[in-house]
């Protein structure tokens, strides 16, 4: 089933952005750990907002599991977006650490 297949992968890519966002951003394995099951997470209570409360009368797992590639594809295109804006909240710039410092010695 290519619909069932493509909404696998949109989730597989979004959850592998949340997991590199917070390895790359993590001072040590257990840091990783805590920020990836966090944005792991926010991922599924993302996806439960999209398939519950902004489709509410329409069953996305039925159009899937009927081949729909449109349902399929906005899915995966959801998962990559959630993933991305999680990735994007746990990302650290040390840049605010330097502005925090220098408007301190002011």
């Amino acid at each position: 089933n290519t619909a069932v297949a493509l909404k696998l992968a949109g989730k597989l890519l979004g959850l592998g952005i949340v997991v590199y966002a917070a390895s790359t951003n993590s001072t040590d394995i257990w840091d990783m750990i805590v920020w990836a099951l966090f944005g792991i997470a926010a991922q599924i209570i993302g996806y439960l907002v999209i398939e519950w409360i902004l489709f509410p009368k329409v069953n996305l797992a039925n159009k899937v599991a009927e081949n729909n590639a449109a349902v399929a594809i906005m899915l995966m295109a959801a998962s990559i977006v959630i993933g991305l804006s999680i990735a994007g909240a746990l990302s650290y710039d040390p840049t605010f650490e330097l502005i925090d410092m220098l408007s301190q010695e002011k």
